[in-house]
Protein backbone atom coordinates (compact mmCIF):
# COMPACT_ATOMS: atom_id res chain seq x y z
CA UNK A 1 0.00 0.00 0.00
CA UNK A 2 1.15 3.45 -0.71
CA UNK A 3 0.10 6.94 0.31
CA UNK A 4 1.20 10.49 -0.70
CA UNK A 5 1.79 12.96 2.28
CA UNK A 6 1.81 17.13 1.06
CA UNK A 7 2.37 19.19 3.20
CA UNK A 8 5.72 21.88 3.46
CA UNK A 9 8.55 20.54 6.11
CA UNK A 10 8.84 24.56 7.58
CA UNK A 11 9.24 24.08 11.05
CA UNK A 12 9.34 27.97 11.67
CA UNK A 13 5.57 27.93 11.88
CA UNK A 14 3.87 26.04 15.02
CA UNK A 15 1.44 24.14 12.49
CA UNK A 16 4.12 22.88 10.39
CA UNK A 17 5.74 21.55 13.11
CA UNK A 18 2.59 19.66 13.81
CA UNK A 19 2.39 17.99 10.20
CA UNK A 20 5.82 17.31 10.52
CA UNK A 21 5.02 15.44 14.03
CA UNK A 22 2.34 13.85 12.22
CA UNK A 23 4.13 12.62 9.06
CA UNK A 24 6.40 11.26 11.69
CA UNK A 25 4.43 9.08 14.02
CA UNK A 26 2.20 8.25 10.65
CA UNK A 27 5.43 6.06 9.23
CA UNK A 28 6.03 4.31 12.76
CA UNK A 29 2.13 3.54 13.30
CA UNK A 30 1.64 2.08 10.02
CA UNK A 31 4.82 0.16 9.02
CA UNK A 32 2.74 -1.76 6.11
CA UNK A 33 2.24 1.54 4.39
CA UNK A 34 4.85 3.37 2.23
CA UNK A 35 4.63 6.99 2.81
CA UNK A 36 6.08 9.11 0.14
CA UNK A 37 6.51 12.72 1.33
CA UNK A 38 6.21 15.48 -1.47
CA UNK A 39 6.83 19.29 -0.13
CA UNK A 40 4.16 21.50 -0.94
CA UNK A 41 6.52 24.32 -1.14
CA UNK A 42 7.87 22.77 -4.55
CA UNK A 43 4.75 22.02 -6.17
CA UNK A 44 3.48 25.67 -5.39
CA UNK A 45 6.00 26.40 -7.71
CA UNK A 46 4.19 24.59 -9.84
CA UNK A 47 0.76 24.93 -9.75
CA UNK A 48 1.27 29.06 -8.99
CA UNK A 49 3.07 31.27 -11.85
CA UNK A 50 5.60 33.46 -10.09
CA UNK A 51 3.59 37.02 -8.17
CA UNK A 52 0.73 34.99 -8.16
CA UNK A 53 1.27 33.21 -4.90
CA UNK A 54 -1.93 32.35 -2.87
CA UNK A 55 -1.19 30.40 0.60
CA UNK A 56 -4.94 28.99 -0.16
CA UNK A 57 -3.96 27.03 -3.37
CA UNK A 58 -3.88 23.03 -3.09
CA UNK A 59 -0.38 22.96 -2.32
CA UNK A 60 -0.44 25.92 -0.11
CA UNK A 61 2.04 25.96 3.39
CA UNK A 62 -1.48 25.80 5.59
CA UNK A 63 -2.01 22.15 3.89
CA UNK A 64 -1.86 18.56 4.95
CA UNK A 65 -2.91 16.49 2.12
CA UNK A 66 -2.86 12.78 2.38
CA UNK A 67 -3.55 10.82 -0.75
CA UNK A 68 -4.40 7.29 -1.72
CA UNK A 69 -2.72 8.06 -5.74
CA UNK A 70 -4.56 5.02 -6.73
CA UNK A 71 -8.51 6.21 -6.29
CA UNK A 72 -7.32 9.87 -5.91
CA UNK A 73 -9.13 9.94 -2.44
CA UNK A 74 -7.51 12.38 0.11
CA UNK A 75 -7.93 14.14 3.19
CA UNK A 76 -6.90 17.76 4.00
CA UNK A 77 -5.83 18.95 7.43
CA UNK A 78 -5.97 22.29 7.24
CA UNK A 79 -4.52 25.51 9.66
CA UNK A 80 -5.84 28.15 6.76
CA UNK A 81 -7.91 30.91 7.68
CA UNK A 82 -9.78 31.17 4.29
CA UNK A 83 -11.12 27.50 3.71
CA UNK A 84 -13.73 28.66 0.94
CA UNK A 85 -10.44 28.94 -1.45
CA UNK A 86 -10.95 24.54 -1.51
CA UNK A 87 -13.96 25.29 -2.97
CA UNK A 88 -12.96 27.87 -5.59
CA UNK A 89 -9.58 27.42 -6.55
CA UNK A 90 -7.99 24.41 -7.87
CA UNK A 91 -8.82 21.71 -5.67
CA UNK A 92 -10.33 18.30 -7.00
CA UNK A 93 -13.15 18.54 -3.74
CA UNK A 94 -15.05 15.24 -5.38
CA UNK A 95 -12.49 13.40 -3.92
CA UNK A 96 -12.03 14.40 -0.43
CA UNK A 97 -13.27 12.09 2.01
CA UNK A 98 -12.46 14.39 4.65
CA UNK A 99 -11.62 17.85 5.75
CA UNK A 100 -9.87 18.72 9.95
CA UNK A 101 -9.91 21.99 10.29
CA UNK A 102 -11.17 24.43 13.18
CA UNK A 103 -10.33 27.67 11.76
CA UNK A 104 -13.58 28.83 10.41
CA UNK A 105 -13.96 29.86 6.74
CA UNK A 106 -16.40 32.87 5.94
CA UNK A 107 -15.66 36.86 7.18
CA UNK A 108 -16.50 37.88 10.72
CA UNK A 109 -18.65 40.77 9.26
CA UNK A 110 -21.63 41.54 7.77
CA UNK A 111 -21.08 39.02 5.09
CA UNK A 112 -22.67 35.50 5.67
CA UNK A 113 -21.17 32.47 5.49
CA UNK A 114 -22.37 31.02 2.01
CA UNK A 115 -20.20 27.81 2.51
CA UNK A 116 -21.60 24.64 3.97
CA UNK A 117 -19.74 21.80 4.72
CA UNK A 118 -18.96 18.86 7.43
CA UNK A 119 -15.59 19.14 9.27
CA UNK A 120 -14.06 17.07 11.77
CA UNK A 121 -13.13 19.60 14.38
CA UNK A 122 -8.96 19.84 15.36
CA UNK A 123 -6.98 22.48 17.03
CA UNK A 124 -5.24 25.74 16.16
CA UNK A 125 -1.60 27.50 17.64
CA UNK A 126 0.80 29.58 18.17
CA UNK A 127 2.31 31.39 15.26
CA UNK A 128 5.93 30.16 16.42
CA UNK A 129 7.02 26.72 18.01
CA UNK A 130 9.18 28.56 20.44
CA UNK A 131 6.39 31.11 21.94
CA UNK A 132 6.27 28.62 25.13
CA UNK A 133 10.05 29.58 25.62
CA UNK A 134 9.76 32.81 25.06
CA UNK A 135 6.79 33.23 27.05
CA UNK A 136 9.07 32.02 29.95
CA UNK A 137 11.64 33.89 29.12
CA UNK A 138 9.40 36.72 29.33
CA UNK A 139 7.75 35.82 32.87
CA UNK A 140 11.45 35.69 34.33
CA UNK A 141 10.89 39.25 34.27
CA UNK A 142 8.29 40.03 36.74
CA UNK A 143 5.94 41.46 34.89
CA UNK A 144 3.40 44.00 36.97
CA UNK A 145 0.42 43.13 35.08
CA UNK A 146 -2.49 45.50 34.91
CA UNK A 147 -6.34 45.67 33.40
CA UNK A 148 -6.58 47.98 30.33
CA UNK A 149 -8.66 50.81 30.50
CA UNK A 150 -9.01 50.44 26.64
CA UNK A 151 -9.27 46.99 25.12
CA UNK A 152 -6.01 46.14 23.15
CA UNK A 153 -5.61 44.47 19.44
CA UNK A 154 -2.51 44.49 17.66
CA UNK A 155 -2.47 42.92 13.76
CA UNK A 156 -3.53 43.48 10.69
CA UNK A 157 -6.21 45.64 10.06
CA UNK A 158 -9.38 45.48 7.87
CA UNK A 159 -13.33 45.91 7.68
CA UNK A 160 -14.31 46.10 11.15
CA UNK A 161 -10.53 45.86 12.72
CA UNK A 162 -10.33 49.39 10.64
CA UNK A 163 -13.46 50.45 11.64
CA UNK A 164 -12.27 50.10 15.53
CA UNK A 165 -8.99 51.88 15.02
CA UNK A 166 -11.26 55.16 14.56
CA UNK A 167 -12.97 54.56 17.47
CA UNK A 168 -11.44 55.86 20.66
CA UNK A 169 -13.07 53.64 23.07
CA UNK A 170 -10.28 50.49 21.57
CA UNK A 171 -6.92 50.43 21.27
CA UNK A 172 -6.25 49.09 17.88
CA UNK A 173 -2.92 49.28 16.37
CA UNK A 174 -1.66 48.30 12.77
CA UNK A 175 1.26 46.08 12.10
CA UNK A 176 1.98 47.75 9.41
CA UNK A 177 2.51 50.95 10.94
CA UNK A 178 3.22 49.99 14.58
CA UNK A 179 5.30 46.88 14.24
CA UNK A 180 6.79 44.81 17.23
CA UNK A 181 9.47 41.83 17.33
CA UNK A 182 7.10 38.70 18.27
CA UNK A 183 9.47 38.72 21.86
CA UNK A 184 8.40 42.32 22.45
CA UNK A 185 4.57 41.33 21.08
CA UNK A 186 4.47 38.24 23.42
CA UNK A 187 5.86 40.90 26.17
CA UNK A 188 3.06 42.95 25.34
CA UNK A 189 0.04 40.29 25.82
CA UNK A 190 1.67 39.28 28.94
CA UNK A 191 1.43 42.97 30.85
CA UNK A 192 -2.27 42.88 29.82
CA UNK A 193 -4.67 40.64 32.23
CA UNK A 194 -6.93 41.17 29.04
CA UNK A 195 -6.12 40.99 25.25
CA UNK A 196 -8.29 41.54 22.18
CA UNK A 197 -8.80 39.09 19.27
CA UNK A 198 -10.90 39.97 16.46
CA UNK A 199 -11.74 37.84 13.60
CA UNK A 200 -10.27 38.16 10.04
CA UNK A 201 -10.79 35.97 7.47
CA UNK A 202 -11.64 32.83 9.45
CA UNK A 203 -13.03 33.16 12.98
CA UNK A 204 -9.80 31.46 14.79
CA UNK A 205 -6.33 32.94 14.65
CA UNK A 206 -2.91 32.60 16.04
CA UNK A 207 -3.78 35.67 18.15
CA UNK A 208 -6.62 33.58 20.49
CA UNK A 209 -3.88 31.10 21.25
CA UNK A 210 -0.80 32.71 22.36
CA UNK A 211 -2.96 35.45 24.42
CA UNK A 212 -4.58 32.30 26.66
CA UNK A 213 -0.95 30.49 26.19
CA UNK A 214 0.08 33.83 27.66
CA UNK A 215 -2.05 33.15 30.67
CA UNK A 216 -4.53 36.05 29.95
CA UNK A 217 -7.86 36.32 29.51
CA UNK A 218 -9.14 36.56 26.00
CA UNK A 219 -11.78 38.78 25.44
CA UNK A 220 -13.32 38.26 21.46
CA UNK A 221 -16.68 37.80 19.82
CA UNK A 222 -18.41 34.48 20.45
CA UNK A 223 -16.89 31.65 18.55
CA UNK A 224 -18.83 29.35 16.00
CA UNK A 225 -16.19 27.28 14.82
CA UNK A 226 -15.63 23.77 17.01
CA UNK A 227 -12.44 22.19 18.23
CA UNK A 228 -11.74 18.74 19.21
CA UNK A 229 -12.24 20.48 22.98
CA UNK A 230 -14.61 22.31 23.24
CA UNK A 231 -13.76 26.44 23.88
CA UNK A 232 -16.32 27.51 25.94
CA UNK A 233 -17.47 30.86 26.05
CA UNK A 234 -17.41 32.70 29.21
CA UNK A 235 -15.26 30.27 30.85
CA UNK A 236 -12.12 30.03 28.54
CA UNK A 237 -12.67 33.31 27.07
CA UNK A 238 -14.92 36.34 27.58
CA UNK A 239 -17.07 36.47 25.00
CA UNK A 240 -19.37 38.83 23.13
CA UNK A 241 -22.74 37.19 21.43
CA UNK A 242 -23.76 39.18 17.75
CA UNK A 243 -26.17 36.56 16.73
CA UNK A 244 -28.93 39.23 16.97
CA UNK A 245 -26.81 42.15 15.21
CA UNK A 246 -27.88 43.52 12.11
CA UNK A 247 -26.08 41.73 9.52
CA UNK A 248 -27.63 43.53 6.43
CA UNK A 249 -25.24 46.29 6.86
CA UNK A 250 -21.89 47.03 7.63
CA UNK A 251 -22.33 50.45 9.41
CA UNK A 252 -25.05 49.28 11.20
CA UNK A 253 -23.07 45.92 12.11
CA UNK A 254 -20.03 47.93 13.04
CA UNK A 255 -21.66 50.34 14.96
CA UNK A 256 -23.88 47.53 16.89
CA UNK A 257 -20.86 45.13 17.40
CA UNK A 258 -18.31 48.00 18.91
CA UNK A 259 -20.94 49.49 21.15
CA UNK A 260 -21.64 46.11 22.40
CA UNK A 261 -18.11 45.02 23.14
CA UNK A 262 -17.33 48.25 24.91
CA UNK A 263 -20.37 47.89 27.25
CA UNK A 264 -19.38 43.92 28.06
CA UNK A 265 -15.78 45.07 28.53
CA UNK A 266 -17.17 47.80 30.87
CA UNK A 267 -18.79 44.89 32.49
CA UNK A 268 -15.91 42.83 33.17
CA UNK A 269 -12.91 44.94 33.58
CA UNK A 270 -13.73 45.83 37.24
CA UNK A 271 -13.91 42.21 38.23
CA UNK A 272 -10.54 40.94 38.58
CA UNK A 273 -11.45 37.83 39.91
CA UNK A 274 -13.52 36.91 37.28
CA UNK A 275 -10.37 37.74 35.00
CA UNK A 276 -8.16 35.90 36.55
CA UNK A 277 -10.73 33.07 36.10
CA UNK A 278 -11.28 33.49 32.35
CA UNK A 279 -7.22 33.62 32.18
CA UNK A 280 -6.81 30.57 34.60
CA UNK A 281 -9.35 27.89 32.11
CA UNK A 282 -8.05 29.45 28.99
CA UNK A 283 -3.98 28.63 29.80
CA UNK A 284 -5.43 25.15 30.98
CA UNK A 285 -7.04 25.02 27.98
CA UNK A 286 -4.04 26.06 25.97
CA UNK A 287 -1.89 23.76 28.00
CA UNK A 288 -4.16 20.61 26.62
CA UNK A 289 -4.78 21.79 23.17
CA UNK A 290 -2.52 24.62 21.76
CA UNK A 291 0.84 23.94 21.04
CA UNK A 292 2.01 22.02 18.09
CA UNK A 293 2.43 18.91 20.23
CA UNK A 294 -0.99 18.90 21.37
CA UNK A 295 -1.81 19.54 18.11
CA UNK A 296 -0.32 16.59 16.53
CA UNK A 297 -2.04 13.99 18.97
CA UNK A 298 -5.29 15.82 18.16
CA UNK A 299 -4.29 14.98 14.55
CA UNK A 300 -3.25 11.45 15.18
CA UNK A 301 -6.34 11.04 16.96
CA UNK A 302 -8.84 11.88 14.22
CA UNK A 303 -7.10 10.84 10.88
CA UNK A 304 -8.63 7.59 9.77
CA UNK A 305 -6.15 6.21 6.58
CA UNK A 306 -9.29 3.47 5.97
CA UNK A 307 -11.10 6.25 4.72
CA UNK A 308 -9.02 6.86 1.93
CA UNK A 309 -9.31 3.23 0.69
CA UNK A 310 -13.34 2.84 0.87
Amino acid sequence: MKLIIYYSNNTLYSFAKALSIVHEELIKRYPEIEFQFIDNSEMDKIYQPPGQYSPGNKHGHFFMIIENPENKKYIIVSYWDNLKDVFNTNWDIENCVEILTSCGICYFDCFSNSYNFNYTPISYTSFRPDFDQIVIEVQKQNIARTVPEKLPFRGRVYLFREYLTKDDRFNVLNIEFDHKLYSEYIYELSSNWVNLSLNGVGEICNRDIEIMGTGTALFRPKLNVKFHNELIPDYHYISVDIEDLDKNSCDIFYKQLSDRMYERYNEVKKDLDYIKFIAKNGHEWYKENGNEYKNASVLLEKIDLKKLYN
